[in-house]
């Protein structure tokens, strides 16, 4: 049964700050929560795989981690681990007890996991890390996935929420180090 209004009726209140200042609701329609979902499913990579376990520690109040996230696991049959206001380097031992192999996170979460001695070994079973919200500075981005073959992607869009943007592609190789970035 398709939604009422063509897929035009409020399906959900999301918050944010866009690129800085207060929280405020943006609201997002079926069709562009769905769109959202869509996108992140047609990515040059594969972004979450049925055998994927994504390590959830976004907000679902945020269209990161509602549609670009959970939307994505959801549409794949993947599994998701939900995290509920914890401590991000808390969680840095979810992803090997959890055997995750996906984790969105913002430039934040990665800096903090940078900054543990333990972050390359608990790390070690990733096939594909995101960074969004801003740019992934690059020492962070060495330090956290240098030591494995993965990609690494970073997904910094416009303020509209119901956007995503794939903006490179970084995939670093475990035995030369090289990096390539895709456009």
């Amino acid at each position: 049964v398709p939604p009422p209004e063509g897929g035009e009726s409020l399906a959900v209140v999301i918050y944010t700050s866009g690129t800085g200042g207060d929280a405020k609701g943006a609201m997002l329609t079926h069709r562009a929560l769905i769109a959202n979902v869509e996108q992140v499913a047609s990515a040059q990579i594969s972004v979450v795989d049925t055998d994927d376990v994504v390590l959830v520690l976004l907000p679902l109040t945020h269209v990161y981690g509602l549609a670009g996230t959970l939307g994505a696991v959801a549409r794949a049959a993947a599994t998701a681990v939900l995290v509920d206001g914890v401590d991000v380097v808390r969680a840095l031992p979810l992803v090997p007890q959890y055997g995750i192999t996906n984790v969105p996170g913002a430039p934040a979460l990665w800096a903090a996991w940078a900054a543990s001695s333990d972050a390359v070994d608990m790390l070690d079973g990733l096939r594909i890390a995101f960074s969004g919200s801003a740019a992934l500075p690059p020492e962070v981005q060495h330090r956290v996935h240098m030591p494995r073959d993965m990609d690494v992607v970073g997904d910094v869009g416009p303020d509209e929420p119901e956007a995503t943007v794939f903006e490179k592609v970084f995939h670093i190789d475990r035995v030369t180090g090289a990096e390539v970035v895709e456009a």
